[in-house]
């Protein structure tokens, strides 16, 4: 009967600290439970001694025997990160995720067919069988897209997982899916892209909406001063209004048709601009 992780006191896929049991020709063995796992020479810190304790992160071979790596892998098991395909098969793509040995991404794992040099949205797994871990790219059928305990307004990371015709599909805070729809989109983002999104609505059956820019009254006076500043540069008049095309207003301001209209509202009512039929001015 095969030993399961939890029987070895050991964490599969993850980072270990581990005291050294014997020196080797070929390395040295860490002490695991009942079992002995081989940090190979290459990786053995200058000075290292029996008893001491190290931290390392512990994956299967190319034979898939346990083995221990004083690397860094780009991430762990059960944790999400976009990465490159090294190479592809017809049975799997191979990622690149920081170690010796590629992350592999089984064929039936994929959403759609990768190939050399494509980013990819994976989950790291293990397979308790065998010991062995491999990347996903199903997270729709693994993470939830359903949440009511985030408030709108409220600061989450955001990982671009896919960009479709609605926007851009995001994996939030490693744990759920939502979107970012194309009206929200102030900048352009590809897959692979992160940073910190809001909750811009909690719809009634749970699911998600994020805007990049913090939503209500905050969001208008955080993008007020920029629109000043730009109209400015521009010698104090520029050909835009609450009229103009929402790609236009992106690509000059980086934010969506919707905030600006809000923004130009609030410095219209202050007396900063005037509103024109063919731009706005600044009142000097």
């Amino acid at each position: 009967m095969k030993t399961t992780a939890h029987e070895k006191k050991l964490e599969i896929g993850r980072v270990n600290a581990l005291k050294v049991l014997k020196l080797a020709p070929h390395g040295l063995y860490l002490e695991a439970g009942e079992l002995d796992i081989l940090l190979p020479s290459k990786q053995v810190p200058v000075g290292t001694s029996e008893g001491d304790v190290l931290e390392v992160f512990i994956y299967t071979d190319s034979e898939d025997r346990l083995i221990a790596t004083m690397a860094s892998p780009k991430v762990e098991r059960d944790e999400i990160a976009c990465l490159v395909v090294k190479d592809s098969a017809n049975f799997g793509a191979f990622l690149d995720w920081g170690l010796e040995k590629d992350l592999f991404l089984p064929k039936n794992e994929q959403v759609t067919g990768l190939y050399e040099g494509d980013l990819c949205v994976v989950l790291v797994c293990l397979d308790e069988e065998t010991d062995r871990l491999y990347a996903t790219t199903r997270l729709r059928d693994i993470l939830p897209s359903v949440c009511f305990d985030y408030k709108r307004g409220q600061k989450v990371d955001y990982l671009v997982q896919e960009i479709n015709e609605h926007g851009a599909q995001v994996v939030i805070d490693q744990a759920y899916r939502g979107m970012i729809y194309k009206d929200d989109l102030t900048q352009d983002l590809d897959v692979g892209d992160a940073g910190k999104a809001y909750i811009k609505m909690k719809r009634d059956d749970g699911k998600l909406k994020l805007c990049l820019q913090e939503p209500g009254f905050k969001g208008v006076l955080d993008v007020k001063p920029m629109i000043i500043d730009r109209i400015d540069q521009k010698g104090g008049f520029i050909a835009l209004n609450d009229d103009s095309d929402p790609e236009a207003i992106r690509r000059e301001f980086s934010i969506s048709k919707k905030a600006f209209k809000k923004a130009i509202g609030s410095l219209y009512k202050d007396g900063r601009i005037v509103i024109e039929e063919n731009g706005i001015r600044l009142v000097r």
